[in-house]
């Protein structure tokens, strides 16, 4: 049988400060995530790296095309690049 927090609230509410305030620790405790340990999270930040440098270079990012598009628009004003290449 799974109680209420309805069932319950009544029951808190009757309860001391400092004995809330053990329900609350013991509650916390059971809910709380366990945070891994400082060194796992620093492998699993290397081992994302190597992933990623696995990858290898990415295409062109937005900014460095529209800085290519505007350097061939200015060659082309300033006629040093050829319209039939």
């Amino acid at each position: 049988m799974t109680i209420t927090l309805e069932e319950v609230q009544p029951l808190i509410e009757q309860l001391s400060l400092e004995d809330k305030a053990r329900l609350r620790d013991a509650l916390d405790s059971q809910l709380t995530v366990p945070m891994p340990a400082r060194s796992d999270v620093w492998e699993r930040l290397r081992a994302f790296q190597k992933e990623l440098a696995a990858l290898g270079d990415a295409a062109p990012s937005a900014t460095e095309q529209l800085f290519e598009d505007r350097r061939e628009r200015q060659a082309l004003i300033e006629g040093r690049l050829d319209v039939h290449h």
